[in-house]
């Protein structure tokens, strides 16, 4: 079963139409790139897929309890809350972890009420397989692990030890964008979905993110928007799309001798990284 599906997907905004009647299966396990013009219903198309948006007509299937991670294009928001103390990079990585967090207090309030029962109570084997399937799920989280999996993401996002004590709104745009993306992965979504994630960041940015990406994304479902070729190397299949609908499909290698739309504007990428170098 795919993990989610969309059937006939239309939304518009006054008379205009930001998606068309779109038709798009998300298979387990696969790697996905969204591209197109702008205003071609790309980030409209990515925030239903991410549950943050519903059509206004069509069906949108999902497979029972698939969590999935999103990455905005602008993340400072996501990162910085002005009206808040500065968050430690530690613990705004460790929010990844809020879930397994939860779990565990939902633990300890069960061994309360267990250790408060009598051995003849009746209840004392319900609470008990509770208590033991609690377990189960804090350990599928990587709650006790966590220490661990977050020294691993922040240094491969080239974060150094000493950077783990400073508050967020010290970092750069660049910077902020490679904390939401380490929450993201932290998180070990079944999907994860990418808006432009290197679009407004520096070239050392651009290939750390690139760098953790490429391992990341073995054997998991990942779904990006982007125009850099780098990115959408790591897809095995890329959606055009123009005008809210999608217009063709296929590899890169593909894509460049059918689609006409796709040649164009990976021309006019490859012309900005000339004019760039």
């Amino acid at each position: 079963m795919p993990l989610v599906s969309l059937s006939g997907a239309s939304v518009a905004f006054g008379e205009r139409k930001l998606l068309d009647s779109v038709n798009l299966t998300v298979a387990s396990r696969s790697r996905m790139a969204l591209v197109g013009p702008n205003g071609s219903g790309k980030t409209t198309l990515m925030r239903i897929l991410a549950g943050q948006a519903v059509p206004d007509s069509g069906t949108v299937v999902r497979e029972k309890e698939t969590r999935v991670s999103y990455v905005p294009q602008s993340v400072a928001a996501s990162v910085v809350d002005p009206e808040s103390p500065p968050t430690p990079l530690w613990e705004e990585a460790e929010k990844a972890f809020d879930r397994g967090a939860q779990l565990v207090r939902e633990s300890a309030a069960l061994e309360e009420r267990l250790g408060a029962l009598s051995p003849e109570s009746s209840d004392a084997e319900a609470l008990l397989w509770k208590h033991h399937e609690l377990q189960e799920k804090i350990e599928a989280t990587g709650y006790h692990a966590r220490a661990e999996s977050m020294h691993r993401v922040l240094t491969g996002l080239s974060f150094s030890t000493a950077d783990f004590s400073k508050g967020c709104t010290e970092f750069s745009a660049g910077w902020q964008m490679r904390i939401a993306l380490a929450r993201a992965i932290l998180r070990d979504p079944p999907i994860l979905i990418l808006d432009e994630a290197t679009s407004q960041v520096d070239l050392e940015s651009e290939q750390a993110i690139q760098k953790v990406l490429e391992k990341f994304v073995v054997g998991r479902t990942v779904i990006i928007i982007t125009h850099r070729l780098a990115i959408l190397a790591l897809a095995d299949r890329i959606v055009v799309m123009q005008d809210g609908r999608i217009v063709d499909t296929g590899s890169h290698e593909e894509l460049l001798t059918k689609s006409a739309l796709y040649r164009r504007l990976y021309q006019i990428h490859f012309d900005d990284m000339r004019q760039t170098a």
